[in-house]
């Protein structure tokens, strides 16, 4: 997940993916709803400023069974002609995991997993021990034909706007419509719901700990959960920074992926 923000040194968490989140100059409570395609401009020039580099734990339960925690590690940067995300399971050894997204400047993306390219019609797919599937690292819903903010309303003491977005006819998604609580005064995402297209309960993402460093607002932990099920999984980021040296290298599939690769 891609929604992300830090300050040098300080906490930082995602929101799964990664979370990027700044005050925001939009209307206050009460006033006219802003257009669905500059509410999404705003949350996307926030959320794609800086490149980062954070590191944390992943903590996953399913019922009555033991926790299972996982350390995992995400970076992001600006290449030249794409910005690419490198999401991992560092330890345990026996369950290590790179995934990395490719969001070319073409508006194309590409996704590469267990040294392989996964075609658009296997985002669905469940990423091994996450509960999440690789289109909720993707996050590409905010590029949908169908974005539309529904009205304000308060999520806890936050002033959101509900911005609802479906994809279109033609669009490889397992979801028929997310739902997003954007808080107004950072413009971080606080809650999403996805609804999946094959029925049952939607699954929901809480972002947890808001805090502020410096200029920015960023949650510490981010919570998935189904409704009605036993479980989910927490992230929890304990360190990270933005606009950190990254090496081209370190998010290039063609050299992360190539044959013979160090594993994370």
């Amino acid at each position: 997940m891609t929604w992300m923000a830090s300050r040098r040194g300080r906490r930082l968490a995602p929101g799964a993916a990664l979370l990027l989140a700044a005050a925001g100059a939009l209307p206050c409570p009460g006033q006219t709803l802003p257009g669905a395609a500059d509410l999404i401009e705003k949350v996307v020039e926030l959320r794609d400023r800086s490149d980062f580099r954070a590191r944390g734990r992943m903590v996953v339960s399913a019922g009555g069974q033991q926790q299972r925690v996982f350390q995992i590690s995400v970076l992001r940067k600006r290449m030249a002609s794409s910005t690419n995300l490198l999401w991992s399971i560092t330890d345990p050894p026996q369950d290590r995991l790179r995934i990395l997204v490719e969001a070319g400047s073409d508006g194309r993306t590409s996704v590469w997993m267990a040294e392989r390219t996964l075609p658009a019609r296997r985002w669905g797919e469940a990423v091994p021990n996450t509960g999440l599937t690789v289109e909720d690292l993707v996050e590409g819903f905010l590029s949908w034909p169908s974005q539309t903010v529904l009205r304000q309303e308060l999520f806890g003491t936050r002033q959101c706007y509900v911005l609802r977005s479906k994809p279109g006819s033609g669009e490889p998604s397992a979801y028929t419509a997310i739902t997003t609580w954007i808080d107004q005064a950072t413009l971080l995402p606080v809650r999403i719901l996805k609804q999946p297209r094959a029925g049952g309960p939607p699954k929901e993402f809480l972002c947890r700990g808001m805090r502020r460093s410096g200029g920015h607002w960023l949650p510490t932990q981010m919570e998935v959960r189904t409704e009605g099920r036993a479980g989910g999984m927490r992230l929890v980021f304990t360190r990270g920074s933005e606009n950190v040296s990254i090496k081209d290298s370190e998010v290039d599939p063609r050299v992360l992926f190539r044959p013979g690769a160090a594993r994370p």
